[in-house]
């Protein structure tokens, strides 16, 4: 019934049926239909099988115009601006259809591997719970809630830095809440991570980063770090 409604309304609003059995991991459903307004595109996204964090945007999945100085995997499909910005680092869904539209594709770099690497990695070495978005928040839950819940429960806010995540305005928010708790409370809370060469935003030129702008000094790092959680 619930369901039925929840549909009646979407096609009242001219939604339209985007995908449907999507898996959910909500009690009591299993299953669940995902809309999408009339008036977004459907996006695919191949990744450079050499460097996973090399992605090109398209809207075909057969036969897309790739570049060719590279080999591309499959990797997903959306239409919601809230996953073009949250996994891909494209804030302009309109910019980003035009470009497609006139140049067959958008190359971006993302951090997401990165980050859930480095999450998978933590975790293996012992961390307890290393809170990640994309993990933690299901289909119906308030962004700005759960990610509010997850930085109160976290001891410590790890932020990759890289040329995008500095002018995110999510970032910023989430960055301005930790450092006025580790302010307020006098501790370490804000751990920079270094993914890529950037202009540090100036209350965080004074702290010492991890620089895992190298993918070589990986492990070293990641060692580091750990040192810092009291792991290693």
């Amino acid at each position: 019934m619930v369901g039925h409604m929840v549909r009646q309304i979407l096609e009242q609003r001219d939604w339209v049926l985007d995908q449907s059995d999507v898996k959910v991991q909500s009690v009591p459903f299993s299953k669940a239909a995902r809309y999408r307004r009339p008036d977004w595109i459907t996006f695919h996204a191949f990744r450079n099988t050499s460097d996973p964090r090399d992605v090109v945007i398209t809207d075909r999945r057969q036969n897309p115009q790739l570049p060719g100085d590279a080999r591309w995997s499959y990797y997903a499909t959306f239409a919601s601006p809230l996953k073009a910005a949250v996994a891909f680092g494209v804030g302009d869904i309109k910019q980003l259809r035009q470009q497609v539209h006139t140049q067959g594709f958008r190359r971006v770099r993302v951090e997401r591997p990165f980050v859930r690497q480095l999450r998978k990695d933590l975790l293996a070495h012992g961390v307890p719970r290393v809170w990640l978005d994309e993990a933690e928040i299901e289909i119906g839950d308030s962004l700005i809630a759960k990610i509010d819940e997850g930085m109160k429960l976290s001891r410590y806010i790890a932020v990759v830095l890289s040329k995008k995540s500095i002018d995110a305005p999510w970032v910023k928010k989430e960055l301005d809440l930790a450092m006025n708790r580790e302010i307020s409370t006098g501790e370490v809370v804000v751990l920079p991570l270094l993914y890529e060469e950037c202009e540090l935003p100036g209350f965080l030129k004074g702290k010492l980063y991890a620089d895992f702008s190298k993918p070589e000094e990986y492990e070293a790092v990641l060692g580091k770090l750990l040192r810092r959680l009291r792991i290693a």
